[in-house]
């Protein structure tokens, strides 16, 4: 401007002049960047109606509402939340939520062509009529509230993104706002999450805070924090948590939806995550299987409190026919239910039988069964691990970069917590079998539940000393019940006496009686109960009679020895005395007192030792015929200790005109597949 009268043009000059400087001045004023609170007060003013007395009130409710939901839940909330100046923020850009404007000003801004005033008035114009007419009743417009389906306010925002990257809107119609959106999926699937579409609302969140970063990086960290999400979202009367669980679901479940740590955006790219569910759900079954018995084999090598762990026997001859206390972990394919199920079926399969053989020890083992309706979460935890463990194992042909692989380490190590997690909860069915009558063959089986947590193993150690399934400590007076009761000291010869090996083999061999953890139970009880005077022992036996016999005092036992009932002890103990008092030569040297004869013992009644068995039967009847046969005979012979078993069978046939050629290939060729003896004659 002129600075001189003569520059200026006199008097008339220096008035238009001041009119100059006037208009100058207003244009320069308006032309200033607005501050947020002034952007808070155009978009009102351009959007809205002023307020009426009554909308006042109204606002100041909302505004008190939401005040009051942050301070309820410090700590979930952005700590600015909690300042005085928060409140008249809220009542400012009251219907529209700060938040939103932060996301719109801070995020989107930084987008060239996203024009602050002219761009936010664009897009908020479009939102608010979306909601009009949809009549929308949320208190006040949050970022979780936008509607983003095709048209309308999504096209303002993906627009600007594609200038940058495309394929937002593919983002949007298969994860956030499509008509079968992935969020909108988990709102209609779970109940807790649809109730208020949190799983959506939560998505359309992260989406706006994250896009303008996804399309064109700024160099700030990706994602945006959980506590900015949860401002973006929550309303009063709702739960802070829902959104926690929200982000959660959309991590496992969405295929652009990314997460690491606290942090949570969209991109463009697939997200690691929904590369492990395709691999998870394109997995064999046979694999997750695989690596669930692989888990159950690493339980085996533990310390545990049974004489062995037996794990995912894949046939019966994999469990040893020995006399110990075993625990057996069932397969996966083998779980427990009520009313019949496969894991009942193997169980008492493994118990019956050890490969072909008939099995001998069946009072030595429990099982340990994962329960059926438990087992699908398992397969799908086993799948999800193995999924992440591909995505590590092919790290480098994935191309991953650094914060790929720190998600990827530890989503592994959190997909392997959570299978062992899991695991341990299965297997929780405890399945023992007894035997009530000791005439009738008929096994009853026992199902317990484990409670707890902790090594399995051990908890079905615990719960089976707990319900008595086994003893650990027996007392003698319950091990004398037991052999008056069976009358094991009038079974064998001499009468009234019982080797000990002889004895801990029947109890591992008939389930009805007692489970022992061990010999050493048995020893124990027997040195209690010598010492008591309830029965004798005897170290050894000479001729058919014992010596070296305690009653009434301390032995150590062993196996090695013979439990005698307490008349064979004394009459025993009697008779050493004796000869210990009378001794060979009486006082006084005089000649030895004639022997008194002896009144004769009748001899043992003699004993059937060998057994022999023909029977014809029936080719239409027999699979049913040889079952019973086994079960009635061939079974209890195995059982019985010392007894040496032989078994052959036979088949002859014959025909008039001869067998034919198929059938006589046939036979040749299967018999030698049996290993059997066979001969084809022509006369």
């Amino acid at each position: 401007m002129p600075a001189s009268d003569a520059e200026v043009g006199g008097e008339r000059g220096r008035e238009a002049l001041f009119r100059l400087q006037n208009v100058f001045g207003r244009l320069e004023s308006v032309w200033q960047p607005a501050t947020q609170d002034e952007s808070y007060e155009i978009v009102r003013r351009r959007l809205f109606l002023p307020l009426s007395e009554e909308g006042y009130r109204a606002r100041d409710a909302v505004v008190q509402a939401f005040m009051r939901l942050y301070r309820e839940h410090k700590g979930e909330f952005p700590p600015e939340t909690l300042e005085p100046d928060y409140e008249r923020r809220l009542k400012l850009a009251y219907p529209i939520h700060p938040e939103l404007f932060d996301r719109l000003y801070g995020d989107w801004s930084t987008l060239e062509g996203f024009q602050r005033t002219r761009g936010v008035l664009r897009f908020m114009a479009a939102v608010v009529y979306a909601l009009w007419s949809r009549g929308d009743t949320s208190l006040m417009i949050l970022p979780g509230g936008l509607p983003l389906d095709p048209g309308g306010p999504r096209y303002e925002l993906t627009r600007h993104l594609s200038r940058f990257l495309e394929g937002f809107d593919g983002v949007l119609d298969a994860d956030v706002d499509g008509v079968n959106a992935r969020a909108l999926v988990l709102d209609n699937e779970r109940l807790a999450l649809g109730r208020q579409q949190m799983a959506r609302r939560t998505a359309r969140a992260v989406f706006l805070a994250t896009a303008p970063a996804a399309a064109a990086p700024v160099g700030r960290p990706r994602g945006v924090e959980g506590v900015r999400v949860r401002l973006g979202v929550v309303q009063p009367g709702e739960s802070p948590a829902l959104v926690a669980d929200a982000l959660r679901a959309l991590a496992d479940h969405l295929t652009y939806f990314h997460a690491e740590g606290d942090r949570y955006w969209f991109e463009t790219r697939p997200s690691l995550n929904r590369l492990a569910q395709e691999r998870a759900t394109r997995l064999d079954p046979e694999e997750a299987r695989r690596e669930i018995a692989g888990r159950l084999k690493g339980w085996a090598r533990g310390r545990t409190s049974f004489a062995a762990l037996h794990a995912a026997p894949e046939s019966t001859a994999d469990v040893p026919d020995e006399p110990a206390l075993r625990l057996v972990l069932l397969p996966p394919t083998a779980p427990y239910a009520k009313g019949g199920s496969e894991g009942e079926r193997r169980a008492r399969e493994i118990l019956e039988t050890r490969g072909q053989a008939p099995r001998l020890y069946r009072n030595t083992l429990l099982f340990l069964a994962a329960e059926a309706s438990l087992v699908p979460d398992l397969e799908e935890a086993a799948r999800r691990y193995l999924a992440w463990k591909g995505i590590w194992e092919d790290r480098e042909a994935l191309n991953l970069g650094q914060a790929d692989l720190r998600q990827v380490e530890a989503r592994l190590k959190e997909a392997g917590d959570t299978l062992e997690a899991r695991l341990k909860e299965a297997y929780r069915i405890l399945l023992s079998f007894t035997q009530p009558d000791s005439q009738n063959p008929h096994l009853e089986p026992t199902a317990i539940r484990l409670l707890g947590s902790g090594d399995p193993a051990e908890r079905a150690a615990a719960k089976a000393k707990h319900e008595a399934l086994v003893y650990t400590e027996w007392h003698p007076r319950f091990l004398l019940e037991t052999l008056e009761r069976y009358r094991f000291f009038t079974s064998r010869e001499p009468q009234g006496v019982l080797p000990l090996r002889w004895l801990w083999e029947a109890l591992c061999t008939y389930p009805y009686l007692p489970k022992l953890q061990g010999e050493e139970v048995l020893l124990e009880s027997v040195k209690r109960g010598v010492e008591e005077g309830l029965f004798g022992y005897a170290t050894h036996l000479q001729e058919g009679k014992p010596k070296g016999v305690f009653l009434g005092e301390r032995v150590t036992p062993s196996l090695q020895g013979f439990l005698l009932s307490r008349e064979v002890a004394e009459a025993t103990q009697g008779e050493e005395a004796k000869v210990a008092v009378d001794g060979p030569t009486p006082p006084g040297g005089g000649a030895l007192p004639p022997t008194p004869e002896k009144t004769p013992v009748p001899a043992p009644k003699p004993r059937p030792k060998r057994f022999y068995l023909r029977k014809e039967l029936a080719p239409h009847s027999l699979v049913q015929e040889a079952e019973l046969l086994a079960k009635e005979i061939v079974l209890h012979l195995a059982k019985e200790p010392g007894v040496r078993l032989k078994l052959h069978l036979e088949v002859q046939a014959e025909a008039e005109g001869g067998f034919s050629e198929d059938l006589a290939r046939v036979l040749r060729e299967n018999s030698a597949t049996l290993k059997a003896d066979h001969s084809l004659e022509e006369a």
